[in-house]
């Protein structure tokens, strides 16, 4: 089992195996995103042995699950309540790079140099424990060439992400080894998963978010100037339109307009694929889907935890999703794993194929799954829960292992038994 433990400049804040020594924080909520520092909030009373260790943009906590570490980061501000207790706010270790500027620059040469020339920039400018280390820089522009100027002093994160991530695509991962903070530049920002989100199982909850803000479907994408204020275009090889469109996103959204520039592509097929990625992002991530589940390797199971970044199996029958998603956030509640959120990418063309799907089913049968599986999930939310409440007595039993034992056995019998009965449900059976 897979617990939690909060550290504050190296000393015990939290460990739910030493409550009786004072070691307590509550009203915790751990928030992780995929291109965001993220953030962790909790309360800590006077009572706790590190009360006093906590100062606001100097202390550095640390939360690990098991021995992983979920996230580090500073403390930005705490708030007391009337009985004296801390309300403590921490921002993710990313976050150091709002502590430096970028003074006025020009640069001409590779993504890896650039990338390392802004972070040493940052580096020079704070003290040691708040440097990184450039890492993998798995990014890479199609001419191996690019071309970047500033004259208005921004913060190394605003430029690293205007000018890097804005115009590149990419994410940026801190990567702590061997004592020292790395930053990667990386294409995908986690593997995939072999945990399962799936109706019946872990899966408690399901909502699908659609925004139609900055949405386009039609891009005209232009690249350099020639010289002569003419812009480069793609008509040389997009058979003579300056233009491109996504039949996906037109289907939905109709015809809405954009145009990009690339002062640093001076090929026309280089421009083109660069319109094409910007063109799938700008329709395909504006549906998200929020799940909330159990996280199976939280209750000793076997299997890869659920981390933002990462991509895992999602399957809900009943509501025609079946397909791989990234993670693109996480609401997590260390104290009560039933009441963590997820936040999935969705795929644009998944959704046309659930539409797809849905139509061969007859109305009355998917009427009857809906009615009776909604039952059933209900069923099963609660008796989840209580298998939540449970975790609670092996923990304060752990060190009694047939006692954890006994538990995963009858877990995973009850979970056997819930399947069955969805199945059976889905069948249009009545068991």
């Amino acid at each position: 089992m897979s617990g939690f433990r909060v550290l504050a400049d190296g000393e015990l804040v939290y460990d739910p195996l030493l409550q009786d020594d004072g070691y307590v924080i509550t009203d915790q909520k751990l928030s992780m995103k995929v291109r965001a520092a993220g953030s962790y909030e909790f309360t800590i009373a006077p009572n706790n042995p590190a009360f006093g260790t906590i100062k606001e943009m100097v202390t550095v906590v640390t939360v690990y699950r098991g021995q992983y570490l979920e996230f580090a980061g500073r403390v930005l501000h705490c708030e007391k309540d009337f009985y004296g207790r801390k309300n403590v706010f921490v921002e993710g270790i990313y976050a150091y790079l709002n502590d430096s500027i970028v003074r006025p620059y020009t640069y001409k040469g590779s993504v890896e140099t650039y990338f390392k020339q802004l972070i040493d920039n940052h580096n020079s400018q704070v003290q040691t424990d708040r440097q990184f280390k450039a890492g993998v820089c798995e990014v890479e522009d199609p001419n191996n060439l690019i071309v970047r100027e500033n004259n208005d002093y921004p913060s190394t994160r605003t430029e690293i992400e205007n000018k890097l991530v804005g115009l590149l695509g990419g994410y940026l991962v801190p990567r702590y080894e061997d004592g020292d903070w790395y930053l990667d530049y990386l294409e995908n920002p986690g593997k995939t998963g072999d945990q399962v989100i799936e109706f019946g199982h872990n899966l408690l909850d399901i909502r699908e978010y659609i925004t139609a803000e900055d949405v386009y479907t039609c891009l005209i994408p232009l690249g350099a100037d020639d010289g002569n204020g003419a812009r480069l275009t793609i008509k040389s090889v997009n058979d003579g339109k300056d233009y491109l469109e996504s039949p996906e996103g037109v289907a939905l959204y109709g015809k809405i307009w954009r145009s990009l520039t690339w002062d640093d592509v001076t090929l026309p097929e280089n421009l083109k694929k660069r319109g094409e990625e910007n063109l799938k992002d700008a329709v395909l991530k504006k549906t998200t889907i929020t799940i909330g589940a159990v996280d199976l390797s939280m209750l000793g199971v076997n299997l890869d935890e659920i981390r933002a970044g990462w991509s895992y199996r999602v399957k809900s029958e009943p509501h025609g999703i079946d397909m791989y998603m990234p993670v693109s956030g996480a609401e997590i509640d260390p104290q009560n794993i039933a009441a963590s959120t997820y936040t999935f990418g969705a795929i644009i063309s998944t959704m046309t194929d659930r539409q797809a799907g849905q139509v061969k089913q007859s109305a009355g049968q998917t009427d009857f799954i809906v009615k009776e599986t909604a039952e059933e999930l209900k069923k099963t939310n609660e008796s989840l829960e209580e298998l939540v409440l449970k975790v609670d007595g092996v923990i304060d039993d752990y060190a009694n292992q047939s006692t954890f034992d006994e538990f995963i056995i009858d877990y995973d019998a009850q979970i056997e038994d819930f399947e069955r009965r969805i199945s059976i449900l889905e069948g249009g059976g009545t068991g």
